[in-house]
């Protein structure tokens, strides 16, 4: 009888530290994010940066490629979206917001290649913002749909920045 009443003590304690319905956990992943900010270094210095806020509209800044690699001449160029090139953006992160949250802000990984580009991507939501530290070097089950979807979402960031639409073709 006393091991019985010891394991339902030991399994209303242990329910006690999950995560409620509507506690932290799922506050902070629960709907759109008002704003997502990407940024990119190598060697540490800055090599893209964009934020985009729910409306379409941001800023974009990358180095030039031609010059000097650890000096370059930035370029930044307003963003001038709409709310579904932001939508379609949200999308093609999804891989990147679901790894961040799952794992607290660290992608998996076991380094297979140390001079690769590196960088971060923040969901801005509410005071809850989810960010996940990235390494393009690292490898692991969880990398290459992040990969994916970072390069993806630079591809629709770049068309933003030229007027196109974030999903679908160039005109």
């Amino acid at each position: 009888m006393m091991r019985k009443l010891g394991m339902l003590a030991m399994l209303a304690a242990l329910a006690g530290c999950a995560n409620a319905p509507g506690g932290p956990q799922s506050a902070a992943t629960a709907g759109a994010p008002e704003a997502i900010t990407l940024e990119i270094r190598s060697w540490g210095v800055l090599r893209t940066q964009w934020r985009l806020t729910a409306d379409g509209t941001g800023s974009y800044t990358r180095a030039e490629s031609d010059g000097d690699f650890y000096k370059p001449d930035m370029v930044t160029q307003p963003l001038a979206g709409t709310p579904d090139d932001f939508r379609a953006i949200v999308a093609i992160l999804q891989p990147v917001r679901r790894v961040a949250t799952a794992e607290g802000g660290d992608l998996p990984c076991e380094r297979v290649i140390t001079d690769m580009p590196y960088g971060s991507v923040t969901f801005e939501q509410d005071d809850h913002p989810i960010r996940l530290d990235f390494d393009i070097g690292c490898r692991s089950d969880e990398t290459p749909p992040v990969h994916e979807a970072l390069a993806g979402a630079q591809e629709a960031v770049a068309r933003v920045a030229n007027g196109h639409p974030a999903a679908g073709t160039n005109p």
